[in-house]
């Protein structure tokens, strides 16, 4: 699935203060994949990868 610019500048927002490190635990996302998809180096991820980070998005907004 396709990591809409919308969606990666979301994530950037709601990440407020954590580390990547922390937001890979809590989005159950790789690390790596997780710094890619914030630096705009990977665009398409994996349609169970996008619904992580969309659903830690929906709690973050909660």
């Amino acid at each position: 699935m396709e990591i809409s610019e919308k969606l990666k500048n979301d994530l950037l927002m709601n990440r407020r203060m954590l580390s990547i490190k922390a937001m890979a635990e809590q989005t159950k996302v790789n690390r790596w994949t997780l710094t890619d998809v914030l630096n705009g180096k990977r665009t398409s991820v994996k349609p169970m990868t996008y619904n992580r980070l969309e659903n830690w998005l929906k709690e973050e907004t909660k």
